[in-house]
């Protein structure tokens, strides 16, 4: 029987030995399914029954079942007609002449592939095995058989000869990828208990529910758009990206006892697990707004506001405590779990070296690769050697936005903010805040002349800001 195709929809079929269904959704399709409400009136041919498409609420995404149940999101993205055959396993014909456009340019839309439908059994070949890409096995097998092989770390910075590892647990990995098969990703996107939640700059965000048991978040390793735009899909990762997910990993490990970052469940590869933070990001708990018009920053009690501060001062103080910078530090690396904020994704996180050449095995500056945010340091835009000091700034612009309940500098275009910050300008307060009788205000005000220090050698640490706060807070209380 014939149903109808939703709106801004295209539907291929492929044999191949298998019926295989592709489905071209254009990113604002109307597929929001998600096991409760009504499946999609999608059909592949005559006798096909509905085809279930997996998303959390609201959100344009779909799932990819590739053959043996690999799973991943492929999110929109400018591409040429030959990396988008490869990218789509759609070699076997050509890739339609009519996608969509935005902005004049060629749009590859998220797509799912289902295998023997309408007789699904897209986990595993006939013989129970999964099904991988030649190319992957010999990449995993040539990484894992390299006894040679170093963490690239110089990649992103660069580390003179004479500045080694503090401690050596710095140079090891502890993968666990029992713990991201036991997940059983493939059978929870086709019952809605996995699906896509959201992407940073380097990862892509899953939801896992287990239930009668504690939800978890899978992190995927992805290069940003920029990176993978215009390039050959076997030229999208490193070795060096396998470093970054293994240092994000090995530091959460490492501050497991902290209770103010997150704790770590399990990683292999470029996949990371970590438990489901309840309450979002810090930046959505300030940023959103409710049916009344107030955002979550409006809503926050004075003593509320001052301890998430010490809370996100302390979450600092553990990373430096082990000798890692975080490098990236705002408002949405901070989570919400169970109330309590909680310091998380160190993809940019550095681990400090020492002086071997120096008698007293004195700390070694580094100079990262160009990473410019509105919330980074003087000595950041500068191209500078940096310290841990880098951190303390950025802390000051997340107690800039808990002060104000406005992002730093969002006054200010990007380049113009970071002129400002270079000459030595700091962000503007507005006088209702510099005359308030809050003491929590004054409180903020101070934290924040702490960390707003130019020159980075006479900027206070983490723990002198922590204490500071902590002080504070339990005077208040």
């Amino acid at each position: 029987m014939e149903a109808t195709v939703p709106k801004r929809t295209r539907l291929w079929r492929r044999d191949n030995g298998a019926k295989v269904f592709e489905i071209k959704v254009d990113s604002v399709g109307p597929f929001l399914w998600s096991g409760g409400t009504s499946c999609p009136p999608l059909v592949g041919s005559g006798d096909a029954p509905c085809l279930p498409l997996v998303c959390s609420g609201g959100a344009s995404c779909l799932s990819l079942v590739r053959n043996g149940g690999a799973t991943r999101l492929l999110p929109d993205e400018t591409r040429d007609d030959a990396l988008a055959r490869r990218l789509l396993n759609y070699a076997t014909a050509p890739v339609d002449r009519t996608l969509a456009t935005k902005n004049g340019e060629r749009v590859i839309p998220r797509s799912i592939y289902i295998n023997g439908y309408p007789n699904p059994q897209p986990l595993r070949d006939p013989e129970g095995k999964i099904l991988v890409s030649k190319h992957d096995l010999r990449e995993w097998q040539r990484i894992e058989d390299d006894e040679n092989y170093v963490f690239a770390y110089e990649k992103e910075i660069q580390i003179p000869d004479e500045c080694i590892s503090i401690s050596s647990w710095e140079n090891h990995s502890y993968p666990n990828c029992n713990t991201i098969h036991e997940l059983d990703t493939p059978a929870k996107t086709l019952t809605g208990e996995y699906y896509y939640v959201a992407s940073g700059g380097s990862n892509d965000v899953f939801h896992v529910l287990n239930p009668g048991d504690q939800d978890v978040v899978l992190k995927k390793f992805s290069p940003g758009r920029r990176h993978r735009v215009g390039i050959p899909h076997t030229k999208e990762y490193f070795n060096f990206h396998y470093d970054i997910v293994r240092r994000d990993a090995l530091v959460m490990e490492r501050l497991t006892k902290s209770p103010h970052v997150l704790p770590l469940y399990g990683h292999c590869g470029f996949a990371v697990v970590v438990p489901w933070a309840n309450g979002g990001t810090f930046g959505n708990a300030l940023e959103t707004i409710n049916s009344e018009g107030d955002s979550g920053w409006h809503k926050m009690s004075s003593v509320e506001r001052l301890k998430y501060a010490v809370e996100a001062a302390k979450g600092l103080v553990d990373a430096h405590d082990i000798n890692v910078v975080h490098g990236d530090l705002t408002v949405n690396q901070y989570l919400v779990r169970n109330g309590t904020l909680q310091l998380g994704d160190f993809n940019r996180g550095i681990l400090l070296r020492k002086n071997s050449s120096d008698p007293n095995n004195s700390l070694c500056t580094f100079v990262e690769l160009q990473h410019f945010a509105q919330m980074s340091a003087p000595e950041v835009y500068k191209e500078e050697p940096k310290t841990s000091a880098i951190d303390i700034w950025s802390l000051g612009s997340l107690l800039y936005h808990i002060l104000t309940g406005r992002r730093v500098w969002s006054d200010r275009k990007a380049g113009l903010a970071r002129d400002a910050i270079i000459m030595g300008k700091l962000p503007h307060i507005s006088s209702s805040i510099l005359n308030s009788s809050d003491p929590v205000d004054k409180i903020l005000k101070d934290a924040l002349d702490l960390c707003y220090i130019y020159d980075p050698s006479q900027r206070a640490t983490a723990k002198e800001v922590a204490t500071f706060l902590d002080n504070s807070l339990m005077k208040l209380s």
